[in-house]
């Protein structure tokens, strides 16, 4: 005779499960929150400029957490950014040693190992990070560069290769594989290369450099000149862009710095002429804000040049020609309130100073 089922058992055995599951699930899922919180935390402070303070949140957080392989990954960024690579490197150590496949990490400490010289280390971790995910764009972007730095040319321009067919409208990617190509004498290839790096990202110098010492060893003279040109100016925008920066944060010497190397890039720079003017201007070095005024003027003869001129001519004490340049200002842009206003304030004070 078949046994029968005891009901009541089974349904007593069903009920028991999910209250096992929960008791070990529980913990596993108030340290998952707790890690996103963290990680919530220390990424809105990254975000607000403060890397320190992010850092130390993510330190509290191993402390509670010592086992969370994404804590001690972002430790690392943190220290990075705070420009403690030491630090960086055992917190990404630590990250692989608790979970060995984490691409990101492998990526970030091979960058590390090859800004530190060693390279074969960082070909280690990259190489490891592309058997993992051939698609992961850094790594494979990261090994290139490492290749190339130690010799392996071929290696490298494989794996730019790979990097472009991820990337293809990557242009620090392109102007890679086309300085590869180089170096490996297949010059019209790398000038294809570059011209679609330079062509992507206009502003990326090292590309229009490259680009022109190709041309010229393809015997391209006037290409190559221009290329040239290009990366000059590309050259001065960079550094216009740093000063910009600093102009931001109220450092007026080293935004004169920066706009003086760009005007070395470029002597007929436009905007480094100008912002170098407002700067000169501001420290109270009225002859030198003219000067750069004035060029600005010559190279870009247009309404806020001359206006901008007889600003500085007016910081000047030389209201004459002030008078004069504002004149000009207001006879290309007649309704402009903002000329008007410079005007009257040169007039007022010319008015002033007859009394």
């Amino acid at each position: 005779m078949a046994r029968r089922l005891d009901a009541s058992r089974f349904a007593c055995g069903v009920a028991r499960v999910p209250i096992v599951l929960l008791a070990v699930l529980a913990p596993v899922a108030a340290r998952a929150e707790a890690e996103k919180d963290l990680l919530e935390r220390a990424g809105a402070l990254r975000a607000q400029g403060k890397p320190a303070a992010a850092l130390d949140a993510l330190l509290k957080g191993i402390e509670e957490l010592p086992a969370s392989a994404r804590l001690h990954h972002e430790a690392g960024r943190a220290c990075e950014e705070l420009g403690r690579p030491e630090s960086a490197a055992e917190h990404y150590v630590v990250a692989l040693r608790l979970e060995a496949g984490r691409v990101e990490t492998l990526t970030a400490l091979g960058v590390l190992r090859s800004e530190a010289g060693r390279l074969e280390e960082a070909e280690a971790h990259l190489r490891a990070a592309v058997s993992i995910e051939p698609g992961s764009l850094a790594a494979q972007h990261n090994l290139a560069v490492v290749l190339a730095r130690r010799g392996d040319l071929e290696g490298a321009r494989a794996a730019y290769g790979k990097a472009a067919k991820i990337a293809p409208r990557e242009a620090k990617v392109r102007h890679g594989l086309g300085g590869v190509l180089e170096k490996l004498g297949r010059l019209e290839e790398a000038r294809g290369e570059l011209e679609a790096a330079a062509a992507l990202d206009p502003g990326l110098a090292p590309a229009w450099y490259r680009l022109s010492c190709v041309c010229f060893r393809l015997g391209r003279k006037e290409e190559g000149e221009r290329h040239l040109r290009r990366f000059r100016q590309a050259k001065a925008g960079q550094h216009v862009a740093r000063a910009e920066t600093h102009l931001r944060e109220g450092d007026l010497r080293r935004a004169a710095r920066e706009l003086e190397r760009a005007l070395d890039a470029d002597e007929a720079y436009v905007e480094a002429h100008a912002r170098l003017g407002a700067v000169y201007l501001r420290e109270g070095d009225a002859p030198r804000a003219v000067a750069h005024a004035r060029r600005a003027a010559e190279l870009d003869p247009r309404a806020v040049r001359y206006a901008n001129l007889a600003w500085a001519l007016h910081g000047a004490g030389d209201r004459h020609e002030a008078l004069r340049w504002i004149e000009k200002a207001l006879a290309l842009d007649p309704g402009k309130a903002e000329y008007l206003e410079e005007r009257r304030a040169i007039l007022g004070e010319a008015k002033g100073g007859s009394k």
